[in-house]
């Protein structure tokens, strides 16, 4: 059986390892409150930050119980206030002791949790790496690659894993950081500092210890002035760093000017704490322009991260000291059975049919070129966009910036990009108003003077070119985004947003024919074509709900729901088998990234009704929930409560089940898949086929949605589902996903990491789930730029 390497190293010997808990019995807490899962979720952080260990709630059918490492309960106070809650703890003789070899749910979870924690304060001593948070992520403290300024560390994240085989193994995956090789100055001025430093992030050497910081405020103390401390006898902070600091002490605290500023930061309790200047060194995100000429490094091959893997687990990982004992990782990878989804059929217009699979009187394509055949088939004129409903009242709106400069070609030339695409009787003929944007001073001036611009208007789709900011941020963008689409809402009108800064790159002005025109050089019309296509596809067709195309092949749910929430918005898209008929919608929460069981199982009743009433057919029987991110106690609990709400009411079969997975975030360590191959008798390694998957267990597994027939740089990273409610198989749940992913619908010749109902929610929510404040909005500051690039 052929077989594909994984970046999961097998705990090959314990060496005697165990662990034993003490169980502390739970006076207090009640399911039947609202916030019993929630307080669970609590005690469990507040127990593991008290006892220094990680303590885990277990739920047994006589309530829930605490379990802490052994001797850790005695640190446990008599009693906790929760939300709405006050428990009291009752100290047992009961023990759970850890059998690695053999073990329970119960002891599984514990297992679990023991070795994460075990494996993190293990590497946490080796003097060779830092730590910059609380997470299990790890630098080295020499950099792999540098110029005269900065250089880039290479770290990695691992995390614990369980194999199909029942052993544990360490997933192991490579980041990079890039920081600045000098030091702040010592003395520093407050307006050099606020203008170039102030609310960045930067590396503190806390002697041989280093961490994540970001400055917040400048001071005018001194080293050897500022005091500090937790206690009543405060002293300075020279004198605290010498007495506090690992033993020897490093050369950069030994050298410290005493005279030099201090610098404020907020710790993980919002408390400010100082900081010398010259122990910190910027950090730098992956956009910044300092560090373009090193940053093409960071992007790895399969070949070159897998080199870098056992490269790590060499150095770092192979021999793990774990509480008098010794653990050995295997350092060859797990390899897992090499299994592989085939892309579904794809439905256009006219009844044609794209096939990767070679189904009769379809159109064959092999899946190096699905693709590029789905972009073509959406173009064809015997094919083209399956949906043709019609377009309803379109707006098309511009800044006056605009208007006698390039304005009049962007619109003759979007307009025919979904003319071309959408070839419809009654075409795309919007209605193009200009706005003012010459004096707005602030986002929500800018918000007013388009809303003022179609104050007449109702009712319909609008295209709005957002002007340029004066600062130049994602955020700055989305808060007038945001605050422009509440005040059409106020119309009925649904909008979606270009930016002026994107657009206005493509475009030339000749002086000598006194004319604006597009690129006419080879290089620049390709972009340009991409660039009106993609923005016809996204912000006038699948705004409009006309799907480009959908599924030939049903999903194995007969209705599926994705769920996301942003902020205190979330986000539900329910999908039909085929993919043909969708309904979306969105509702505000109280709570933060959660959604309550009310709210859940009222959303979740709602789209699902309107999905069925929409679609023909038997009452759907399996319903299929897909959570972005964690799938949260009460949303699960939610999820039962409108299956049997819907059943009562008609609108799925009687005996119509019910299955739940998360699509968890990325971790800090990512899942990798690497295919090896031969090639001049030299083994190489490349990324996975399109649609490859991987089962690790009855719940969880991976699949490729991007993969070596799109050439995407880097190296693939399989998207994690996780059963966590239900019956479907995992392999029926990962076929959905893949299935779903291939409806590229926003960029039809690409790849899509995520499935169809996690990237409609984010398009619906990108714009409504934006803060803004109109109350507290400034004018920003002007852009200044430094001798050595980036804003001052």
């Amino acid at each position: 059986m052929k077989t594909v390497e994984t970046n999961i190293f097998p705990i090959r010997d314990f060496g005697g390892l165990n662990a034993v808990y003490d169980i502390v019995a739970i006076d207090g807490l009640s399911a039947d409150q609202d916030e019993y899962h929630e307080n669970c979720h609590r005690l469990q952080r507040r127990a593991t930050k008290l006892c220094n260990a990680a303590g885990i709630v277990l739920q047994r059918a006589t309530g829930p119980v605490l379990a802490v490492p052994e001797g850790a309960s005695s640190k446990l106070p008599a009693s906790l206030v929760l939300a709405r809650a006050k428990v009291n703890f009752r100290p047992s003789t009961e023990k759970v002791r850890v059998d690695f070899k053999k073990l329970t749910p119960e002891t599984e979870r514990l297992a679990i949790r023991y070795l994460q924690t075990a494996v993190r304060d293990s590497v946490r001593q080796n003097g060779q790496l830092w730590q910059p948070d609380s997470r299990n992520l790890f630098f080295e403290k020499s950099p792999v690659e540098s110029n005269n300024l900065l250089g880039m560390y290479r770290g990695f994240g691992v995390t614990i894993a369980r194999l199909p085989d029942g052993g544990f193994g360490l997933v192991v995956d490579v980041q990079f950081k890039f920081i600045a090789l000098r030091p702040l100055k010592a003395r520093l001025s407050e307006p050099e500092f606020n203008s170039r430093h102030r609310m960045h992030t930067f590396v503190y050497h806390f002697g041989d210890l280093w961490y994540e910081v970001e400055l917040v405020g400048w001071t005018s103390a001194e080293v050897a002035t500022y005091r500090c401390g937790e206690s009543d006898a405060r002293r300075s902070l020279l004198s605290w760093l010498h007495d506090h600091c690992p033993r020897p002490l490093s050369a950069e605290i030994a050298r410290l000017d005493k005279g030099g500023n201090v610098l404020e930061y907020a710790n993980a309790d919002n408390e400010t704490r100082g900081v010398p200047a010259q122990l910190c060194y910027r950090m730098y995100d992956s956009g910044a322009p300092e560090i373009q000429d090193v940053h093409r490094y960071a992007t790895r091959f399969p070949d070159e991260r897998r080199d870098d893997v056992a490269l790590i687990v060499s150095q770092h990982l192979a021999r793990l000291p774990i509480a008098g004992q010794v653990v050995t990782v295997d350092p060859t990878p797990w390899r897992a059975p090499h299994t592989r989804f085939d892309p579904p059929d794809l439905r256009f217009a006219n009844n044609r049919i794209l096939s990767a699979r070679h189904t009769p009187g379809s159109t064959p394509c092999g899946v190096a070129d699905y693709g590029r055949m789905r972009l073509r088939m959406l173009e064809d004129q015997n094919a083209g966009p399956l949906v043709r409903d019609g377009l309803c009242q379109q707006y098309l709106l511009l800044p006056k910036t605009v208007e006698h400069t390039w304005g009049a070609v962007f619109e003759k030339d979007f307009v025919a990009a979904v003319n071309h695409l959408y070839p419809h009787e009654q075409g795309y003929d919007p209605k193009v108003i200009f706005f003012d944007d010459t004096s707005a001073r602030t986002f929500v001036d800018q918000a007013d003077a388009i809303a003022q611009a179609v104050a007449e208007c109702r009712d319909g789709y609008v295209v709005v070119m957002l002007p340029d900011a004066k600062v130049r941020t994602p955020q700055r963008e989305d808060e007038l985004a945001a605050c422009t689409a509440e005040r059409l809402a106020a119309n009925g009108m649904i909008a979606a947003f270009v930016h002026a800064t994107s657009a206005q790159t493509f475009y030339r002005y000749h002086s000598q024919n006194r004319v604006w025109e597009a690129p006419s050089d080879h290089r620049l019309v390709g972009r340009y074509r991409s660039y009106l296509r993609l923005a016809a596809l996204n912000k006038v067709m699948l705004t409009a709900r006309q799907w480009p195309f959908a599924l030939a092949n049903k999903l194995h749910a007969e209705v599926t729901v994705g769920i996301d929430v942003k902020g205190h918005t979330a986000g539900f898209t329910a999908v039909c088998p085929t993919s043909t008929k969708v309904c979306c919608d969105t509702s505000e929460t109280k709570r933060k990234e959660r959604l309550s069981r009310r709210k859940c199982r009222e959303m979740l009743v709602r789209v699902i009704t309107r999905l069925t009433q929409a679609s023909t057919g038997l009452l759907p029987a399996t319903i299929v929930v897909q959570r972005d991110g964690r799938m949260f106690e009460p949303e699960i609990e939610a999820a039962k409560d409108a299956l049997e709400e819907l059943k009562r009411e008609g609108v799925v079969a009687a005996n119509a089940v019910l299955t739940c997975v998360e699509i968890p975030k990325s971790g800090g360590a990512a899942f990798r898949l690497f295919d090896d191959f031969f090639d001049r008798g030299v083994r190489k390694f490349r990324n996975p086929e399109y649609g490859t998957y991987c089962v690790l267990g009855a719940n969880e597994g991976f699949v490729c949605n991007t993969g070596l027939a799109f050439r995407v740089p880097g190296t693939v990273r399989p998207l994690h589902v996780k059963r966590v409610l239900g019956s479907m198989p995992i392999e029926q749940c990962l076929e959905d996903v893949f299935h779903l992913a291939c409806l590229t619908w926003s960029q039809p010749e690409g790849c899509s990491r995520h499935p169809v109902t996690v990237r409609l929610n984010d398009r619906q929510l990108v714009d409504v789930a934006t803060p803004f404040d109109d109350e507290d909005d400034e004018a920003p500051a002007a852009v200044v730029r430094g001798s050595e690039g980036g804003v001052l």
